[in-house]
């Protein structure tokens, strides 16, 4: 499975109630061997259908790919369905964990907690 295929089944995605309130899904996108993971999508990237945090050599995706009111099931779903698939196709050196919904629920020897705020020191 490619991190295209994986993005195309995401857009089809209807495994938790959030793709009621989305109006594009944000499957992620990028390429290197950095992952940052973000909160879930903001209601501008609901409409765009991609993140508006562009980074270079660094593959950025949310926790969720829907926006909507997240809820721990949402979470576990969408890791289990999508974000462990991103993970094991990208194989990254690292994962930075951007807010308490990616921290709380991914666990991975790769992982570093980060705000946006102090995400650039660990871009390295």
């Amino acid at each position: 499975m490619t991190l295209y295929s994986i993005a195309e089944e995401i857009r089809r995605c209807t495994a938790c109630p959030l793709w009621k309130s989305r109006t594009l899904a944000v499957p992620g996108d990028g390429q290197g061997k950095i992952m940052v993971v973000l909160p879930p999508p903001t209601d501008a990237e609901d409409r765009l259908g991609i993140s508006t945090l562009k980074l270079e050599n660094v593959f950025v995706t949310h926790i969720t790919k829907c926006y909507g009111n997240t809820t721990k099931e949402n979470l576990k779903t969408c890791k289990d369905l999508w974000l462990d698939k991103q993970i094991q196709e990208l194989n990254p050196e690292k994962i930075i964990l951007v807010g308490k919904e990616a921290q709380s629920i991914v666990k991975d020897k790769r992982t570093i907690n980060s705000t946006l705020k102090n995400l650039e020191k660990h871009l390295n």
